[in-house]
């Protein structure tokens, strides 16, 4: 299933990593057929009946490969998984606010910021 027209790509903030490892964690595509609805999803949580693993995005990464990059000189910004309850839609922001689009269901991880 392919994202609908609905779905669009904001900004480029961050750089999700190739490859898994201590202190990744690893993110899919995961379909839920009843809402007809991509979302951002941690491996383990698209088992639920009715959700259907598409594709693997990459790894981010938890808080202590997140503290590992900053000692090694790299920025990193977190990402979140939000909700909108009214369209059944799931997105992902980089502020705990969701932007005002839903809410915050929980924080997916960091990434690798390519802000220069």
């Amino acid at each position: 299933m392919p994202p609908s027209a609905n779905y669009s790509r904001v900004a480029v903030v961050g750089t999700m990593l190739v490859t898994g490892g201590v202190g990744r964690t690893k993110l899919i595509d995961c379909y839920i057929d009843a809402w007809g609805d991509h979302m951002v999803s941690r491996e383990a949580e698209c088992t639920v009946t009715g959700t259907r693993s598409l594709r693997t995005l990459g790894f981010v990464l938890d808080a202590d490969g997140a503290a590992a990059a900053k000692a090694a000189g790299l920025t990193t910004v977190l990402l979140y998984r939000c909700f909108d309850n009214n369209t059944k839609n799931h997105a992902v922001s980089l502020t705990a606010d969701c932007a005002g689009k839903g809410v915050t269901e929980f924080a997916l991880g960091h990434m690798i910021s390519t802000a220069l």
